[in-house]
Formats: structure tokens, sequence, C-alpha cells
């Protein structure tokens, strides 16, 4: 794992035709599950089905909206097995490698659980995951190539 600060996350996303605003504009809007479980349940999912045979960025666009709901110490600390201790506030952005699946899957967990702006995407940039404070999140398909994955797992029979 590798870990970005805010400057060079935005650049990774530039790199690939991405900003924040486009990906916040992003649609279908679908809304988060209170329940921790379903939380868990949608990250693992998210990174099984679409981020885990790639490099990816997960990039923890904000935080800090519902102080109360949030501990940035907790993923510092789980972020920090792989790579020491790093604040949130100074390098928000961490590049993934397939090996590090679980790491991901953690640490989008963790995103959800704290009710952070987070954005998850591909080194191809074939899909993009964005989840907002407003406690909703969208997938979306760059890429023609993922459009018939990305809308079975938002179909109602999908993950």
């Amino acid at each position: 794992m590798r870990l970005l600060n805010q400057k060079e996350s935005k650049l990774w996303l530039r790199k690939r035709g991405l900003d924040i605003e486009l990906i916040s504009a992003l649609r279908p809007i679908v809304p988060l599950e209170a329940d921790s479980g379903a939380k868990t349940a949608l990250a693992r999912a998210v990174v099984e089905t679409f981020f885990s045979n790639s490099e990816t960025l997960l990039f923890v666009s904000e935080h800090g909206v519902w102080p109360s709901s949030e501990m940035p110490f907790v993923f510092e600390i789980f972020r920090s097995a792989l790579v020491g201790f790093r604040p949130l506030s100074e390098e928000p952005g961490a590049i993934t490698e397939p090996a590090e699946r679980e790491f991901l899957t953690g640490m989008l967990a963790l995103a959800l659980y704290f009710i952070w702006d987070v954005i998850v995407v591909d080194d191809g940039a074939k899909v993009v995951f964005f989840a907002s404070h407003d406690e909703n999140y969208t997938l979306a398909n760059l890429d023609p190539s993922a459009a018939e994955s990305v809308a079975e797992f938002l179909s109602p029979t999908g993950s």
C-alpha cells in the first residue's frame, strides 16, 4: 500500500480523466443502510466484484462532517499495519494492490461506518464507487465493458 496526500490523490484521479466534482455528480444514488453489517457486506461485495484484480485508489475526500460518528484514529491504526502510522488529514489516499484486497475492504468499511466521503476507483478507471456523508452511494461504470456488471450489482436481485 502506498499513501497519497490530497494533492497526489486528486492528480491520480485527474490522470484518469476524473475529478471529485464529476464523481460526486454520478448517478444513480442508492441510500446506505444504517446497519454496520450491511455496510460491511457492501464493502466486501464492492471490492470483490470490482476492485480485487487491479491497483486501486481509496480516497477519503471529506471527513469531519459528522464528528460524533467517526474515529479517524481507528482508521489510521488499521492502515498502519501496512504502512506505518500517518494521519488521515495528511494522507487521505491509499493505493492498494490486489494482494491487499482485505485492507481495501476494511478501509472502505470503516469509511462507510464513519460516514465519510470516500472514492474507490481502479487503475483503469472502469468503475467508480463513491459514498457520501449524506449517507448514500453510487457505483458507476466509466467504461462500457463494465456496464453489465454494474447494472447487475445495482439491480434488486444483485448484491
